[in-house]
């Protein structure tokens, strides 16, 4: 899985992102720094690996009471924006 261009950290805002992380109540795009920090995380190969992981990581999602998927959609958006993918 490649992105056209790698998206940084939200938290340092320095390192490479590499997973999807619930930290503090809100889901960002992170790199190793926040691992302390985490309560969950994702690591981008295990996520995009292929459309029926996504769709299997959504449907695990869902199952948490705790899980927000606005929240989850709007870093989705950002992580999109960071590393300027789209939907064409």
């Amino acid at each position: 899985m490649k992105f056209h261009k790698t998206a940084l950290c939200e938290v340092c805002k320095d390192e490479e992102a590499t997973s999807l992380s619930y930290i503090e109540g809100h889901w960002k795009f992170c790199g190793v720094c926040t691992i302390e920090t985490e309560q969950y995380h994702i690591q981008f190969p295990r996520f995009f690996k292929d459309h029926t992981t996504v769709v299997g990581w959504m449907g695990h999602m869902m199952e948490k009471n705790w899980f927000d998927p606005k929240d989850f959609c709007k870093m989705m958006k950002r992580l999109r924006d960071a590393t300027e993918s789209s939907t064409g």
